[in-house]
């Protein structure tokens, strides 16, 4: 294995030149309270990724896909991780700014980054005089804008945790994970 060849996925013109895991250290010991939500984020953008496949869904006894449709258990799929976002807030402990819950948590960074990739694809709106949101999804922009996103996410969230790279998988979950007020 030649540390120095290991290209960057997301950009060609850099070398992946570590951090590496040190010898004796596991994935656990190296991200630390990160660990937890993080790798349920990754589960959890898999699952959304994954469903887009029409073989996945037929092994769960889907076989009425359609091409160029947007099956209702894609739908359904990615509409509840977006109400899941935003029910983890109240894991959210704003005085102290932690996540008392790592799903929850992972949730919610998921709902961060479907509203980044932006084109329409999520939209939050206030409603009845702001106690309530309404969510907006656009079920036309799952198969990309949506499937971008959340494959370009889940390939970062892999080459960290593969390479052990604590400090740019830190800063990137910690980012998502903030709660503005």
């Amino acid at each position: 294995f030649l540390e120095s060849k290991v290209k960057c996925p997301w950009d060609a013109s850099k070398v992946l030149d570590g951090p590496f895991y040190d010898e004796g250290t596991t994935w656990d010991s190296t991200f630390g309270k990160i660990a937890s939500p993080y790798e349920e984020c990754r589960a959890e953008c898999s699952g959304i990724y994954l469903c887009l496949e029409k073989d996945v869904l037929q092994v769960f006894g889907h076989s009425d896909v359609v091409k160029g449709q947007v099956h209702d258990i894609i739908y359904i799929n990615w509409l509840l991780m977006v109400r899941a976002g935003l029910m983890g807030l109240e894991f959210f402990t704003p005085e102290t700014k932690t996540w008392r819950q790592a799903h929850m948590n992972a949730r919610y960074v998921i709902l961060r980054v479907l509203l980044e990739a932006a084109q329409g694809l999520v939209k939050l709106e206030l409603i009845n005089n702001d106690t309530d949101v309404l969510v907006h999804l656009e079920r036309d922009l799952i198969p990309t804008v949506g499937k971008k996103a959340i494959g370009d996410f889940l390939e970062k969230l892999q080459v960290y945790k593969s390479m052990g790279d604590f400090e740019n998988a830190s800063q990137m979950f910690g980012s998502y994970s903030e709660v503005s007020e």
